[in-house]
């Protein structure tokens, strides 16, 4: 992106969030997810302090949009966190059957768990995201709504050991997405992942290694291709000796993560070396 490197790029960028806030602040495209966004450590404190205000100004002056409120959330998320939490709040209490706070909320829970200073607040946030996404499906309208948050269903449940739910969602996951849809690749990796995870927590080593295929069995997806696959099936299996499927699955994987072929061939080499 040219604002990393670009002080007259980040100076048009913060006149244009400027502008949008001030005049579109309910506008979709006033979102995080439109590149709206700033960051006071790229971006500096001079740039970032005038848009965070001209949210809240604009939160302020008209409480009730939802809008308003989920775009300023999405502002303040990587900054101030606790201001976002309390805006998604805001718009919950709001809007108590719309599905969009309790995901949101659930996807701010989840990414707190990145940063979290201790396995007991890791712990703490994942079940109140599990919470809140599980609020979010049950008031979603239709299935295609519920798939598009499995995989976080499938992760929060994980982390705080339900594994119960998450083989739950994760087959759910598997069985629904159809072949050919954008997130196919996607439900496939993660949801024979958490599988796999699973049949190991239950010493199945070879049921482990069969997921551990089948997570990289299929073309891949723009994430998966992009930013590579997980490793932390593979990981587990190689500490108990599995060479030879974590080799074929850096093979498998290869046919999708071009970007990381470098990468795969040296782990391939190392892990065959024993």
């Amino acid at each position: 992106h040219r604002r990393f490197k670009d002080g007259n790029a980040r100076d048009r960028l913060a006149a244009h969030v400027m502008f949008v806030i001030g005049h579109y602040p309910a506008s979709p495209y006033a979102s995080a997810a439109a590149n709206m966004y700033l960051f006071s450590g790229v971006d500096g404190a001079v740039l970032y302090e005038p848009a965070r205000k001209a949210w809240l100004a604009a939160v302020a002056a008209q409480p009730a949009d939802g809008n308003i409120l989920l775009n300023a959330a999405s502002f303040l998320e990587l900054e101030d966190r606790a201001t976002s939490e309390k805006l998604l709040k805001q718009g919950m209490g709001a809007e108590p059957k719309n599905p969009a706070w309790h995901e949101r909320l659930g996807q701010l829970y989840l990414r707190q768990t990145l940063v979290a200073e201790d396995a007991g607040a890791k712990y703490a946030s994942a079940s109140k995201a599990l919470q809140e996404l599980e609020r979010a499906s049950a008031l979603m309208p239709t299935e295609d709504e519920r798939l598009q948050i499995m995989g976080e269903l499938v992760k929060s449940s994980y982390m705080v050991d339900r594994t119960d739910k998450t083989t739950d969602y994760a087959t759910r996951w598997l069985k629904e997405v159809p072949v050919g849809r954008w997130d196919y690749a996607n439900a496939q990796h993660y949801g024979h992942t958490a599988l796999g995870l699973i049949a190991l927590k239950a010493k199945d080593v070879k049921g482990a290694a069969a997921h551990l295929a089948q997570s990289a069995d299929h073309a891949g997806s723009p994430q998966l291709n992009s930013f590579g696959p997980c490793m932390d099936l593979a990981a587990a299996l190689l500490a108990r000796g599995e060479r030879d499927a974590v080799a074929d699955y850096f093979e498998a994987c290869g046919k999708f993560w071009k970007a990381g072929a470098k990468n795969l061939a040296e782990w391939t080499t190392t892990v065959k070396a024993g």
